[in-house]
């Protein structure tokens, strides 16, 4: 899985007081968000077969028309 933070400068964006881990269940993801379940679906995952995924943060920062990625 992969994590969009963005940020409209060049700071890191907030995690909103939650502390990023490189695992999340993936059942808590797809039942907060039915889309997520539904793409997985269609692309052939199984969501059951891994039910802890580890995910990975892209973290965007932009300032007027530049744009960086971490």
């Amino acid at each position: 899985m992969i994590e969009l933070k963005d940020s409209k400068s060049y700071a890191i964006a907030s995690f909103n007081s939650t502390i990023p881990t490189g695992r999340k269940p993936i059942k808590k993801i797809a039942g907060e968000h039915p889309s997520i379940r539904e793409q997985m679906e269609k692309a052939g995952d199984d969501i059951d077969s891994l039910p802890v995924r580890d995910v990975f943060y892209l973290i965007r920062g932009r300032q007027r028309n530049n744009a960086k990625f971490v």
